[in-house]
């Protein structure tokens, strides 16, 4: 049997995330000593909730420490270009299809 926990983190923190961006870590899932942590993050541009291994988030620094506020990120991890191109609609006339219907056209 597998136990795992969720903790609430109090104060919330900046993160990138692979392959999504910026985002607010808000809760730590820890699974096993053979597990790493998972964590529970808020994606900024989209309000998306996932769930990211460890290994797959970078913190943010901090500048009163003498770090730089915004980490290196590599360009493998920045996201993927979407596979619609800008402005490109997709043909719904098959929702609103009826006997009266004929593509678009009454």
């Amino acid at each position: 049997m597998m136990i795992q926990t969720v903790h609430e983190i109090v104060n919330p923190f900046d993160a990138y995330a692979k392959e999504l961006g910026d985002c607010l870590v808000m809760f730590m899932i820890t699974g096993s000593v053979t597990s790493n942590p998972q964590f529970i993050v808020r994606i900024y541009h989209s309000g998306l909730i996932r769930t990211v291994d460890q290994n797959d988030l970078i913190l943010y620094g901090n500048p009163t420490a003498g770090e730089s506020l915004v980490p290196p990120i590599p360009e493998d991890w920045k996201p993927k270009k979407s596979r619609w191109p800008k402005g490109a609609k997709r043909n719904t006339d098959f929702l609103t299809k009826d006997k009266n219907y004929d593509n678009g056209k009454q």
